[in-house]
């Protein structure tokens, strides 16, 4: 078991939206770059022109148009963490290969580490089944009205500055849609997999560092300071490969609490006076879909939290008080003193990314709702 294998659809979907952690910093002009910037494009323009012609469209109601907005935010959410993916390939890559190493059959069934492991997988597959569904649910509505009823509709709440539901417009803008839906589902897929697979790993090498550390024992003075040495070195790493992290995806964190309100909120408004069932069951899934979103953040950066605080503990409780040293006391001593700071998650700073901040985003939600 290693990173690499509990992440194979991840790696998978990004080779297709040609994203595959080896990027050419060369001046030299390939497919494979400008395919995601096309992408990019293709995303941006789903979220925001659409959804700006169908909000300043004067014949729609207001609680349409602002349910139009709350896809549209959702959108960019998505665009923000598909360019921090792509702009960081190599970083993220560099991370990818320090933590990509075999679990061994032992590690794996101590401390309840394959928990983790059997936790993710099944995330990933709940998770990837939910997406694409959404799938079905995007070209049901379109499909089922033009065999029941013979109309052409749209998917969604979409619009355009033309009458995209004539016969010489309406086959390319509903080819143009699904090509957009499906980027958004494989970039949601793709990189919720790669970074929380990452934070898992990193999780579970916390966690059998502490298992190390409660198994220290004075053998001989010499093998003592360098069993201390190597665990304090490899605890350096970890916190850097956090360190990277926070630095990669701050930005992308940042943006999902702030959108992911938006989102909240104005969806919860469109629901609250919807009259057709249908269009109420979309509310709430769409809404579902967002607080998962940033349920699953949050849950992840208080794994990670968690993780790197049971450092401490396991230095305290380890058998440093019968150590005949006094120079291995003092260099645990300084060890204690820096694993006290946690290794944590922040949206650029304003904020750390664990369960107590989904309390943050409600009220964000009750402030919004309460100025609109």
């Amino acid at each position: 078991m290693n990173l690499d294998k509990i992440i194979t659809i991840s790696t998978r979907i990004f080779k297709f939206l040609a994203i595959d952690f080896n990027f050419d910093e060369s001046g030299k002009i390939t497919w494979r770059k400008i395919l995601p910037w096309i992408n990019i494009f293709n995303l941006v323009a789903y979220s925001i022109l659409c959804n700006t012609f169908f909000v300043l469209d004067e014949k729609i109601e207001m609680a349409k148009a602002i349910f139009g907005i709350s896809i549209g935010a959702y959108l960019m959410m998505i665009v923000v963490r598909y360019f921090v993916t792509y702009k960081n390939q190599n970083k993220i890559q560099i991370i990818k290969m320090k933590l990509n190493r075999n679990f061994t059959k032992q590690e794996i069934e101590m401390d309840n580490i394959k928990w983790y492991f059997d936790f993710f997988q099944l995330y990933t597959k709940m998770y990837s089944s939910m997406q694409s569904c959404s799938m079905f649910f995007f070209c049901f509505d379109p499909i089922q009205t033009y065999i029941t009823k013979g109309e052409r509709i749209l998917p969604f709440i979409v619009k355009f500055p033309f009458d995209a539901t004539q016969m010489n417009f309406y086959p390319y803008i509903m080819v143009w849609l699904f090509f957009c839906h499906l980027i958004h589902i494989l970039t949601v897929v793709a990189n919720e997999v790669l970074l929380y697979g990452i934070i898992t790993v990193l999780s579970i090498e916390f966690k059998l560092l502490r298992v190390e550390i409660e198994k220290l024992v004075e053998k001989k003075d010499e093998n003592l300071k360098m069993q201390i040495k190597n665990i304090i070195k490899r605890h350096q790493e970890l916190l850097a490969i956090s360190s990277n992290i926070e630095e990669i995806y701050s930005p992308s964190f940042f943006c999902n609490f702030i959108l992911s309100s938006i989102v909240i909120s104005f969806t919860a408004i469109r629901a609250s006076i919807a009259y057709d069932p249908v269009e109420l069951v979309f509310c709430l899934m769409f809404c579902s879909v967002t607080l998962i979103l940033i349920s699953l953040q949050c849950f992840f950066g208080q794994l990670l939290k968690q993780c790197s605080d049971e450092i401490a503990f396991a230095i305290f409780n380890c058998d440093w008080i019968n150590f005949s040293s006094i120079s291995s006391k003092r260099i645990l001593l300084m060890f204690l003193m820096r694993s006290q700071k946690s290794s944590v998650l922040t949206a650029l700073k304003f904020s750390e990314i664990n369960l107590g901040q989904l309390t943050g985003v409600s009220n964000q939600r009750k402030i919004i709702k309460t100025i609109l």
